[in-house]
């Protein structure tokens, strides 16, 4: 599993994580969407669910302790840079 340093904004370093496919289906199949009968969104459930998923599978070593020690902005940028290391291209081939 591969592993990647960052530092946030804040200052803050630590270490996160290789994701597999299903954990990543699963940290993108947790918000849920409301539609009106016009097909416009009307309401959005779980983004706390979803953000605290990606960085319990994300973050190497993530604990309670972690998570209650990152402000709401360092979560907000850990799950995108999280998101940012899962994605495949050229500069990371899949095979």
């Amino acid at each position: 599993m591969e592993t990647k340093k960052v530092k946030l904004k804040s200052g803050l370093e630590c270490s996160i994580v290789e994701m597999s496919i299903d954990a990543m289906d699963e940290c993108s199949d947790t918000p849920e969407i409301s539609f009106d009968s016009d097909n416009n969104p009307t309401t959005i459930r779980n983004l706390a669910k979803a953000r605290t998923k990606w960085l319990r599978a994300g973050i190497k070593d993530c604990t309670d302790k972690v998570l209650k020690t990152l402000t709401d902005e360092d979560k907000s940028e850990l799950v995108l840079l999280i998101q940012e290391f899962q994605r495949l291209g050229e500069a990371k081939p899949s095979v």
